[in-house]
């Protein structure tokens, strides 16, 4: 047991301490605790880059390859909302756009995630989807799954797969200019 006297300066009073070694050994054991459950209650940290995209060549996408990207996740508590975006030339002429998204962890899990996306512009207009235009470019966001854990942090890969043909049932499909993929994290609830 340890005594120390105190002065309050603004009021003049003296005041007696009395600390002992079980006493600060309690505190420090609940800063620890303290500490373990904020870390545990804030997971890893923020997402560092939990989007991507890829440029598809001028003269088309060839549907026989995947399109690869890859994001980081260091938020293993919350969910995500997956979405899929495409920047369409305005002569696009397919009313959806098909195919899979593959989200493959850190580890190598990977988790399939089917996708038709209407590019219909009727559905533009009635506000179904999100879009954007820019000059001769029409920009599409689309929800293809709500609420994944994604349960590693590190760096992910993702391979989208489009199933749709080109004119005449040809593999090389024109009229994207950009694919990407968004993780939309969503508010955790306590």
């Amino acid at each position: 047991t340890k005594e120390r006297e105190k002065t309050d300066t603004t009021k003049g009073r003296t005041a007696k301490v009395v600390t002992t070694t079980s006493h600060r050994r309690e505190m420090h054991k609940i800063s620890a605790i303290v500490t373990v459950i904020l870390l545990a209650l804030t997971g890893c940290i923020e997402p560092q880059k939990d989007f991507a995209f890829a440029t598809i060549p001028s003269d088309g996408l060839d549907t026989r390859t995947p399109v690869s990207l890859t994001f980081e996740i260091a938020d293993t508590l919350s969910t995500y909302d997956v979405m899929i975006g495409f920047s369409l030339k305005r002569d696009f002429n397919h009313p959806t756009i098909d195919g899979t998204v593959a989200l493959v962890s850190p580890s190598g899990a990977s988790r399939l995630i089917p996708f038709s996306t209407p590019v219909d512009k009727i559905l533009w207009k009635r506000g179904k989807i999100k879009t954007y235009r820019h000059q001769s470019i029409d920009e599409v966001e689309y929800k293809i799954s709500d609420n994944i854990h994604l349960d590693t942090c590190g760096v992910w890969s993702c391979r989208i797969e489009i199933t749709n043909k080109g004119k005449g049932g040809s593999d090389t499909l024109r009229g994207i200019n950009t694919i990407g993929i968004n993780l939309k994290r969503n508010e955790r609830k306590r």
